[in-house]
């Protein structure tokens, strides 16, 4: 059985795909618009994501 953090944590990432599933077919003008309003520096944060998982998960 899935310890409780790694099924959040699954849970998480079955959400995050379906966002980006929906996300995918907006026009790239709404997409710019979403990403200014939630980083609007335009951080990379692919690095910052993979640390958090790791740590829900180990």
């Amino acid at each position: 059985m899935l310890s409780s953090s790694r099924a959040n944590a699954r849970d998480l990432i079955e959400t995050a795909i379906q966002r980006e599933k929906e996300v995918k077919k907006w026009r790239r003008e709404k997409k710019e618009i979403l990403i200014s309003t939630k980083n609007k520096e335009w951080r990379f944060l692919n690095e910052e994501i993979k640390n958090e998982m790791y740590s829900l998960l180990y």
